[in-house]
C-alpha cells in the first residue's frame, strides 16, 4: 500500500465456519477451544457460521459447546460441496462497518475431514497461534490490507494471474478497505473463500507474518518436519511465545 496507517486502539472481529462432522469432534471440538483460549482478543463481533446436514452435529448441539464463549451472531446453511463458501458472504456482512480502526479474522475447521494424524493438525495449530501473535498482526496490517500466515502463490486447484492466498484459509484483513471493495464478491465451489484476500487486495497489499511463498498448498509431514517446524521455534522464540 502507498500509505502507513498504523491501526491505533483496533477493534478485531472473528468470522469462522465450522462443519460439526459426527466423528471428528477431536478436530472441530478443538477449533472451539481455541476460539475460547483467544475470545478475549476479539474486542468486536465473533459471528460464528455453521454447515449442517445429516452426517454433522445440530446447530442447537454446537451451540452448547460456545458456552462462556461470548458469540454475537450465528449463521447456519445446509452444507453442500460448497462447504465454508456457504455462510461467508453473510458472516462477512454481520461485521460491515467504515472503521479505519476495525480489524477481522476468518479461519474455518481446518482438517475436519481428514485423520488426527494428519499434517492439516499441526498446520491448523500454526495458523491458529501465528495469526493470533496480535503484535505481528497488527504492525503487518500497518501498511498491507491482508495478511496472515503460509502465503502462497502455487495452488492446489487453478492459478489465477497476480493470484496469491493464505493456505488453510486463515487470515486477517482491514474492514474499511475490505467494504470498500468487491466483498460480497462469491463463486460456486468450496475452495474460493481462500481466494478472498487476493480478489480484494493485491499481491503487494499482502503481507506474510510466518513461512512466505508455501511451494503448494498441500503439506506434508516432510516438508512440515524440515522446513515449517524449524521456522516455527524461531519464530516463537524471537517472540517469546512458549
Amino acid at each position: 500500500q502507498d500509505a502507513y496507517k498504523p491501526l491505533v486502539n483496533p477493534t478485531r472481529s472473528l468470522v469462522f465456519h465450522i462443519y460439526p462432522l459426527r466423528g471428528k469432534e477431536w478436530n472441530w471440538h478443538w477449533h472451539i477451544e481455541q476460539i475460547r483460549k483467544h475470545q478475549d482478543k476479539f474486542n468486536g463481533k465473533i459471528v460464528i457460521g455453521v454447515g449442517t446436514d445429516r452426517r454433522t452435529a445440530t446447530l442447537t448441539e454446537v451451540q452448547a459447546l460456545f458456552e462462556g464463549i461470548r458469540v454475537d451472531h450465528w449463521v447456519r446453511a445446509d452444507n453442500n460441496r460448497l462447504a465454508e463458501t456457504l455462510t461467508h458472504v453473510e458472516m462477512l456482512s454481520l461485521v460491515e462497518t467504515n472503521d479505519p480502526n476495525a480489524i477481522i479474522f476468518r479461519g474455518h475447521t481446518k482438517g475436519v475431514t481428514k485423520t488426527r494424524d494428519a499434517v492439516e493438525q499441526k498446520w491448523a495449530n500454526v495458523l491458529w497461534e501465528g495469526n493470533m501473535e496480535l503484535p505481528s498482526v497488527e504492525d503487518a496490517l500497518a501498511s498491507h490490507g491482508t495478511c496472515g500466515v503460509m502465503r502462497s502463490q502455487t495452488p492446489l486447484v487453478r492459478k489465477k494471474p497476480g493470484d496469491f492466498f493464505f493456505a488453510g484459509s486463515f487470515y486477517w484483513v482491514r474492514a474499511k478497505e475490505v467494504f470498500e471493495r468487491d466483498w460480497r464478491w462469491k463463486e460456486h465451489n468450496r475452495w474460493i473463500v481462500e481466494y478472498v484476500p487476493c480478489h480484494l487486495f493485491s499481491f503487494a497489499e499482502s503481507a506474510c507474518i510466518f513461512h512466505d511463498m508455501v511451494p503448494s498448498s498441500v503439506l506434508d509431514h516432510e516438508y512440515f518436519e524440515k522446513h515449517v517446524e524449524p521456522e516455527w521455534a524461531a519464530w516463537k522464540l524471537a517472540r517469546g511465545i512458549e
